[in-house]
């Protein structure tokens, strides 16, 4: 990197950290852009280089620390049951979002909804997390494991929507994370249980009929 890059570097990292002391400990609707600035060290007009508004910010934050916890949770998925490799990648974000949960309060309640120039960008990583989840799942299916008229998208949305109910639930202080796991892993082993193929009937071969 050259000395402008680095430069430029060095103040995003400083705006983005920042940005999350101050949603953490003063909350999202009474910082402002002004106070993030000031906290950092940089001039207000330095903050809008790197984000239109505080919603650019939190996207900007939650973007780069779910994709490196996604990559993780993918890459190093073990071997063994379909329920504990889904768990494997769901247990990752439910970790990542352990470490600050008064800032994943803020980033699920304030990217879930908002209608803002990122949304597109969130969809498109949505539904990339969406494609390596169907992949587990239809990895599954082409071994014979899940039924072969399985909707696997479909199959994948539910999967991801019991975690952001429980995740939910979990915020808003619910549930503990124990708990959330718990039940997590719970509903979706129900829900499997549901897509697997039915056993095969035993063979009548050689018997006698009277």
């Amino acid at each position: 990197m050259t000395i402008r890059e680095q430069n430029k570097a060095e103040k995003k990292r400083r705006i983005l950290e920042a940005a999350e002391r101050l949603f953490t400990s003063r909350g999202f609707e009474q910082t402002t852009v002004r106070d993030i600035a000031r906290e950092a060290g940089v001039g207000l007009g330095t903050v809008y280089v790197y984000a239109q508004d505080k919603h650019g910010l939190l996207d900007m934050m939650s973007r780069d620390d779910l994709a490196r916890v996604e990559r993780e949770a993918f890459a190093d998925i073990p071997p063994g049951p379909l329920l504990d490799r889904i768990l494997h990648v769901f247990d990752h974000i439910y970790a990542h979002h352990a470490r600050n949960k008064p800032l994943a309060s803020v980033i699920v309640r304030e990217l879930s909804f908002a209608k803002d120039r990122h949304q597109a960008e969130r969809a498109g990583r949505f539904q990339q997390f969406m494609v390596r989840l169907g992949g587990i799942l239809a990895a599954e299916q082409k071994a014979g494991r899940l039924k072969a008229d399985a909707e696997i998208i479909d199959t994948a949305l539910q999967i991801f929507a019991l975690h952001f109910s429980y995740l939910i639930f979990w915020l808003s202080d619910q549930m503990t994370l124990d708990d959330v796991r718990r039940f997590f892993g719970h509903g979706v082993g129900l829900m499997l249980d549901g897509l697997r193929p039915a056993p095969l009937p035993h063979s009548t071969q050689g018997e006698r009929h009277d």
